[in-house]
C-alpha cells in the first residue's frame, strides 16, 4: 500500500470555504440556558488557517 495522491485537475466546487451563517449554540446548565453563540456569521476562506481561542474548558 502507498499514500494516494489527488490529482491536479481535481474539482472542489467549494473550494474548501467554511461557512456559517446565523448560528446559534447553547446547552442548558444548573443556573439556566448558556449561549456560546447568537447569531454567529462568518466566513473562512480556502487554504486559510483559522484559530479558536479561549479558556480551558470553555467548550472550543
Amino acid at each position: 500500500m502507498g499514500i494516494l495522491q489527488a490529482a491536479d485537475d481535481a474539482e472542489d466546487p467549494q473550494g474548501g470555504m467554511v461557512v456559517f451563517d446565523n448560528v446559534h449554540m447553547s446547552y442548558p446548565t444548573r443556573q439556566g440556558t448558556k449561549h456560546v453563540f447568537r447569531g454567529l456569521s462568518a466566513v473562512f476562506p480556502a487554504r486559510r488557517r483559522v484559530g479558536i481561542l479561549g479558556r480551558n474548558g470553555a467548550g472550543k
